[in-house]
């Protein structure tokens, strides 16, 4: 019980310093901004990698597969599992992270709302909201560390080794799903 509490808090610190750090805060996207569709999330996300401070996460399109990793603070550490998509602009990650000290189940969010071009983000549900695309890409913008191709996998298998975790399955984990996500 202690090992998957700690994996939680060691997953839980991993997402929120690993995802969604743009330097574009905005305290509230415009009135007239409006959430991004599945439809739109997928174009956005299926195929690409987000990279991350200290590691990647992989969007898989054949059965929506999520595969991550990440080394933050030496604590080396993975996850799969499976990405999905609702019409009210969310992306969820549900995977199983495995750590040193235990493995735990774990629902990450990101809401997505757009207006003319520009695309907000925050982690859900009390997340702040910054610019993740300005409709003229910027430097700074979180989007740009999202890439297409599978840049995760093999951190993946190389923490997998390193903890003496075994080999998961193609289609690695089975929940049910949430109301309103598609799969």
């Amino acid at each position: 019980m202690i090992g998957k509490i700690m994996a939680q808090i060691a997953v839980s610190a991993l997402l929120a310093q690993g995802c969604g750090t743009s330097a574009f805060a905005a305290e509230r996207p415009p009135a007239t901004a409006t959430a991004m569709t599945a439809y739109e999330l997928l174009l956005l996300y299926s195929g690409k990698t987000w990279l991350w401070r200290s590691g990647a996460g992989y969007m898989e399109p054949e059965g929506r597969v999520f595969r991550a990793w990440s080394s933050a603070d030496d604590k080396d550490t993975f996850g799969e599992g499976k990405w999905e998509l609702t019409d009210t602009g969310k992306l969820c990650f549900r995977a199983k992270w495995y750590a040193a000290n235990g493995v735990a189940d774990k629902l990450t969010c990101f809401s997505h709302l757009q207006d003319n071009g520009t695309i907000y983000q925050r982690r859900s549900p009390r997340g702040k909201w910054y610019v993740f695309k300005h409709a003229d890409v910027l430097a700074g913008d979180e989007f740009n560390k999202v890439v297409p191709g599978d840049l995760a996998t093999d951190g993946v298998a190389r923490i997998r080794e390193k903890l003496g975790k075994p080999a998961i399955s193609a289609n690695p984990v089975t929940y049910p799903s949430s109301e309103g996500v598609t799969q």
